[in-house]
């Protein structure tokens, strides 16, 4: 497939041979006597992994750009199966929408012209799933959000018994830790699971994970959060699993299904907390 997108694009006659690329780094290589450079946005064991498409695509600007007026080129890592297509080899299984390839692929260009402004190459993505450009026409893909805005704007949701009870939408950088948006949302961190949609790559774990110091430490980045990600949040059954903390401004309070024994009121720095034991 790219060899023919490569000798399309560059003009090369169908029965020259096979081009051999150059690598530049362990993301680039470009192909000697062409105006052509592969990309390679995979992960070190050959899966596809939504993380790893804006270094990639940097790392080609890098190459790129200060040579070139006009780069075109196609959504990386759009290719390959769904994750439950079964019989698939693992290089070919995406786990991922195509349009978040678009998502961070916009995103390295953003980066990229911060940094150099005083570059005038520009970028072409030939976008031809319809499942793409049909986000841009309804307005879910902001294309210029994702240019010029270095935070993330992703979604939260909680979820109780199957039943979705709050949706919410955060901007935030992308240093900032779960246990921010933890806090946030008023959740008591021993009752509640952490999941993610969608999954980064095939080797992320699939369903609820309860919430730990180590999960709370890392940055939503690391988690795999991107612009149009949504992080669920789901009760853990079992003992202790039916109090939960309801925030508003200036309060939080600690219901409780089971009937309390006694009531105290607890004090904190910016609201009280009323407890049922």
């Amino acid at each position: 497939m790219m060899t023919t997108t490569l000798k399309a694009w560059c003009k090369v006659p169908p029965e020259a041979p096979e081009p051999i690329p150059r690598p530049h780094s362990k993301f680039v290589a470009e192909y000697v006597g062409r105006d052509a450079v592969a990309v390679r946005a995979r992960r070190a064991g050959d899966t596809m992994d939504l993380l790893q498409i804006r270094r990639p695509a940097l790392a080609l600007l890098e190459v790129a750009a200060p040579r070139f007026q006009c780069l075109r080129m196609q959504l990386l890592a759009s290719g390959g199966h769904k994750r439950d297509t079964r019989g698939e080899p693992r290089y070919s299984i995406r786990t991922f929408p195509v349009r978040f390839a678009f998502v961070e692929m916009a995103r390295a260009w953003g980066e990229w012209k911060r940094s150099k402004p005083s570059c005038d190459s520009r970028l072409v993505v030939h976008v031809v799933d319809p499942s793409v450009y049909r986000e841009f026409q309804s307005g879910r893909i902001d294309v210029l959000e994702l240019l010029l805005c270095e935070g993330i704007r992703f979604g939260t949701e909680i979820i109780e018994g199957e039943v979705l009870v709050e949706r919410r939408q955060f901007q935030k950088s992308e240093t900032t830790k779960l246990e921010t948006i933890v806090g946030e949302l008023g959740l008591s961190v021993q009752h509640w699971a952490f999941e993610l949609s969608p999954l980064t790559g095939i080797d992320e774990t699939v369903g609820p994970t309860a919430l730990s110091a180590t999960l709370l430490g890392r940055s939503i980045r690391q988690l795999g959060v991107v612009p149009g990600s949504t992080v669920h949040f789901t009760r853990l059954r079992g003992k202790g699993a039916s109090a939960r903390f309801v925030s508003t401004r200036n309060a939080a309070i600690l219901l409780a299904r089971d009937s309390p024994s006694r009531l105290s009121w607890k004090d904190g720095d910016d609201f009280d907390t009323l407890s049922l034991h």
